[in-house]
């Protein structure tokens, strides 16, 4: 069987492969994402609570995406989802604070806060207070190309 297509009009294998190249163009080249784990460290010392946050970078000072995760008691992190290609990371840590009036009992409201509260905050015992350089996409030198599929890396910062 001869087939001969006809100008202007689209056969099924053209559609196909239309619809195949449209795909391709909207997930990218590549494209998928990573789940990364690894250690977060302030002066060799692990960070015990906080944020961790991967940007994607699109352009000269232009971001994209962002996937963040807390960081463990045991300073480890897993960022799952992130999007494949180059990232800045930044790290904050917050400071758990009760305000508490003398006249309270020193008990109380104890076993109201989860011990590491999702692991954002730290009470002061944990708390590490970091470089405001490394709390925001503009000032950190901290960088990560991200690939598809499970991957590690460690977070060192200086002061």
């Amino acid at each position: 069987m001869n087939s001969t297509a006809i100008p202007g009009k689209r056969t099924p294998r053209s559609l196909a492969g239309a619809i195949c190249l449209g795909l391709l163009a909207a997930t990218g080249c590549g494209g998928g994402t990573g789940t990364i784990t690894g250690t977060v460290q302030f002066k060799d010392a692990p960070v015990r609570a906080g944020r961790v946050t991967f940007v994607a970078v699109t352009g000269e000072n232009t971001f994209g995406d962002s996937k963040s995760c807390a960081i463990l008691d045991d300073g480890t992190y897993t960022i799952k989802n992130a999007p494949t290609g180059e990232v800045k990371i930044t790290v904050e840590t917050f400071l758990r604070r009760t305000n508490v009036h003398s006249a309270m009992p020193k008990d109380l409201g104890k076993g109201m806060v989860p011990e590491n509260s999702e692991g954002f905050t730290a009470p002061p015992e944990k708390y590490v207070k970091l470089p405001d350089r490394y709390s925001s996409v503009q000032t950190t030198e901290l960088t990560f190309k991200v690939k598809s599929g499970n991957q590690s890396h460690d977070i060192e910062m200086k002061p």
